[in-house]
């Protein structure tokens, strides 16, 4: 049986399932957390550039900004959207994230105003919740679900996503439909629907491409596995053709608006964070062993790392592994309970490591392991014995597939966020699979059940904190702007790389400067002085440029304010400096 309405199931009647009111109440809760965040405020400097790339975009209806600055600075080596986060071309800057994001986040902006581009991450939490649950009715529709829906509303990092300036959930949503569409059901014994699923999926799919990267590597492995699909080659060619046709005319689009085939931010991504697989061609004589370092680095990273301290990490995921891979305790009530006072142990010294951290923002970039960020999906680590084999033999193995390809042709994933941001399109499938074995295990296993509910409650808290942190970074980030859109008039210079990015409602309306090292300011001073500027604004951390500098380049400083960033207990305090320019014989 084929879903022809996949709505009759959030209407009344014999169609209603019981996880309609759970979908209603994860949806409704996304709602109220989104409309309690401050808006518009930025969680990392890269949701602050693409704001302004979607802005212009409603404004002038171009993802191109003028650099104000580009009289003095024709090659853009001060422009505010930093390398690697923009390119400039011309006397304009170009954001270098998802083209259709910006394009559509534009639209939005131009139709609601500014909170229009947040309103894309909560459709995708939203679309990734419908999709996920429609593929567990097709693929398990006798089973309850309800327990699947919560795991993934509230257990994984896709909360957090739905909730920031990133395209990760609209991927993961696009991603989950089409995964779901190209393997047939145990109920469809015929070809029938087989080329219409294929040829959507295919959609589906360069839409994922489109807003994430990262997504093209699931037509590979649709394409290894086809098998599982229960589908014949014919319609599995036609997926792959269909998506690589709606690629190929990404590229042009791309062309058009930006000047380039390629994506700009795998360029930009290309030059600066190179994959594992660059040392194949940079340097072959030692590919083996530094391609094997490095891909046991960045898996770590992406699936192990929970402290600053290795082996911390490691210690702490041992009960976790051996109750994902061994399954001798699940009838001993002792050894459950053992585990899962371990569980509870790991789990709160994680969240009060986390949390006691002096900036909690900058602690994300070491503490983002997959395993620490969403502990039940360790119950999706071995293959389920199912009747439907196909889909859950693929919804096993594609994740750890799409894992190697991330670590081996992906970009290295630095930077402040939650959880294992490149691999986040895997959860919706070890969710799936973890949440049917914990459904057996519940019915047949009562000794499992201290485990099931102590994987469930650290998995939950784990969001709650990542909500709490978000919550508080954009709070001070919204107090942020506002100080610096005082001074939105004037001329500013900054050794602070991130600020413009953090300061993305004014950075992109002033003359800014990103000034990171003495001789850029004093070569910026002077040209401002030649066109007869008289002051400017300059934004500081400690340690502090000293007075006797400013007064060798012909400053004064007026006047200055701090600004102390006190929701994240971060170390940051913004200084912020009234400077004149003196005429050069007056240089103090």
């Amino acid at each position: 049986m084929v879903i022809q309405n996949p709505f009759q199931y959030l209407i009344k009647g014999r169609h209603r399932r019981r996880e309609y009111h759970v979908f209603l109440a994860i949806a409704g809760i996304y709602l109220i957390l989104w409309l309690i965040l401050p808006k518009p405020s930025f969680w990392g400097v890269d949701n602050g550039f693409k704001y302004q790339g979607m802005k212009s975009f409603a404004e002038r209806g171009s993802l191109q900004i003028h650099y104000d600055g580009s009289e003095i600075d024709p090659e853009g080596r001060l422009r505010p959207i930093v390398k690697p986060f923009g390119v400039m071309k011309g006397k304009n800057q170009i954001p270098v994230f998802s083209t259709i994001f910006m394009l559509i986040g534009g639209v939005l902006f131009f139709l609601v105003g500014h909170i229009g581009p947040w309103l894309m991450p909560l459709f995708g939490g939203w679309l990734t919740l419908f999709f996920a649950w429609l593929t567990w009715i097709r693929h398990k529709k006798k089973n309850d679900g309800r327990l699947f829906l919560i795991m993934l509303g509230f257990g994984s990092p896709l909360l957090f996503y739905s909730l920031t300036l990133w395209e990760h959930s609209l991927a993961i949503a696009f991603v989950t439909l089409a995964m779901s569409l190209v393997c047939r059901t145990k109920d469809e014994r015929d070809s029938s629907h087989d080329m219409r699923n294929s040829i959507v999926a295919g959609i589906l799919m360069t839409i994922a491409v489109m807003l994430r990267t990262e997504s093209i590597f699931w037509i590979p492995i649709i394409a290894m596995f086809w098998k599982f699909t229960k589908r014949n080659r014919v319609s599995n060619l036609v997926f792959v053709l269909v998506s690589s046709i709606g690629i190929l005319v990404a590229l042009v689009v791309n062309k058009i608006l930006t000047g380039t085939y390629i994506p700009l931010h795998i360029l930009t991504n290309m030059s600066g964070y190179r994959p594992v697989s660059w040392r194949l061609w940079n340097k072959p004589t030692a590919f083996i062993f530094a391609t094997f370092r490095d891909f046991l680095h960045y898996f770590y990273s992406l699936i192990v790392e929970g402290f600053a301290n290795n082996k911390l990490s490691l210690l702490g995921l041992i009960p976790l592994i051996v109750v994902g891979t061994w399954r001798g305790w699940r009838r001993n009530v002792v050894q459950s309970i053992i585990f899962s006072i371990l569980l509870l142990i790991a789990g709160s010294v994680y969240i009060y490591s986390a949390g006691m951290s002096g900036n909690r923002v900058a602690y994300t970039l070491q503490s983002g392991g997959l395993l620490w960020v969403s502990p039940f999906v360790i119950l999706g680590v071995r293959h389920l014995r199912s009747r439907n084999m196909g889909f859950w033999k693929m919804a096993w193995l594609s994740p750890y597939m799409f894992i190697v390809f991330v670590l081996v042709l992906g970009p290295i994933a630095n930077g402040v966020h939650w959880g294992p941001r490149l691999g986040l399109e895997i959860i919706p499938f070890m969710l799936i699979s973890g949440s049917v074995r914990a459904y057996k295990w519940w019915r047949n296993f009562k000794p499992t059940r201290y485990v099931i509910v102590t994987l469930v409650l650290f998995s939950v808290l784990n969001q709650l904190y990542s909500y709490d942190t978000l919550l508080y970074a954009r709070n001070d980030n919204g107090r942020l702007n506002e100080w610096a859109a005082v001074m939105k008039s004037e001329t500013v210079l900054t050794n602070v790389w991130w600020l413009s990015g953090d300061c993305a409602t004014v950075s992109d309306q002033q003359e800014w400067y990103n000034t990171p090292r003495g001789e850029n300011v004093s070569e910026v001073v002077s040209s401002l002085r030649e066109r007869g500027k008289k002051q400017f604004i300059f934004y500081e951390i400690e340690p502090l440029i000293p007075k006797d500098k400013w007064g060798d380049i012909g400053v004064e400083i007026i006047g200055t304010q701090e600004f102390r960033m006190t929701g994240i207990r971060t170390k940051y305090v913004y200084n912020r400096s009234l400077c004149k320019i003196l005429p050069e014989r007056q240089k103090l």
